[in-house]
């Protein structure tokens, strides 16, 4: 309620800012009083301004720099790539060694701010992540439940850490209700799958592919609903055993003709 709805001013505030070509040095010479050029402070004005801008600027390289490094170690745990076992020095804490991997899939990203003909697909894949990053960890928050949130193949995949394996349900429950909300406000069709409990980072990547396997599965399914993996495993089958006995009919059909 209260909260999804600030979550979703939060997110479309941000994306506006980001979008502006903000200038700190005009701003900051605005505020001192606007037109410094016969202002005897005016090299004061500019040292200011200067050291700001370049002080603003070498955090943002940073900042940017370290979100990259933290999300490629990420990806490398999720996709079992990863060798790297310090991660807590790159900002990567875990409060148990339970993980489950929540995934999403969007099969036609430009639906996205389709009304933005100036966005690109890679920046709506962004965007995409930035939403979901913002909006999950607000949820998962609330409840004591760790997540972190990074762009793994073609998916989005939330690597969720709750304190132990009795928060499955609760974790359902928010991937279903943030989803849908998502779906609602943004007006696109998100999908996702959530795998089985992992213990340890050494077996998040089984959960990482189990999960891929099972969304691919779910859209060639058609199933729109929550279910879990385990059920889309099931139907897949029965999918499988169908489409194999119509072809054992098929090939009686042919030998008796």
């Amino acid at each position: 309620g209260m909260v999804l709805a600030g979550l979703l001013l939060l997110v479309v505030i941000v994306r506006y800012l980001l979008k502006l070509n903000y200038k700190p040095v005009k701003s900051i010479i605005e505020l001192f009083g606007g037109n410094t050029k016969n202002n005897e402070y005016e090299e004061i004005y500019r040292s200011i301004s200067n050291m700001l801008d370049e002080n603003k600027h070498l955090m943002k390289d940073k900042n940017v720099h370290l979100s990259k490094f933290k999300h490629m170690i990420l990806s490398e745990i999720i996709r079992g790539t990863s060798v790297e076992t310090d991660i807590e020095k790159y900002g990567i804490s875990f409060q148990s060694d339970c993980y489950y991997v929540l995934l999403f899939y969007l099969e036609d990203i430009s639906e996205l701010f389709a009304d933005d003909v100036s966005v690109s697909d890679s920046e709506r894949k962004e965007e995409l992540r930035f939403i979901i990053e913002n909006i999950f960890a607000e949820l998962f928050d609330n409840l004591g439940i760790a997540v972190y949130t990074v762009s793994v193949d073609n998916y989005i995949v939330c690597l969720v850490n709750p304190k132990d394996k009795e928060s499955r349900e609760k974790i359902l429950s928010v991937a279903s209700d943030g989803t849908d909300f998502i779906n609602r406000e943004f007006a696109i069709n998100l999908t996702y799958v959530i795998s089985d409990v992992a213990y340890g980072l050494q077996n998040v990547a089984d959960a990482y592919f189990q999960a891929a396997d099972a969304i691919a599965n779910k859209l060639l399914l058609g199933i729109n609903e929550s279910i879990s993996v385990s059920e889309i495993y099931q139907l897949t089958e029965k999918s499988n055993n169908a489409i194999l006995n119509m072809h054992d009919d098929q090939r009686l059909i042919g030998n008796i003709q």
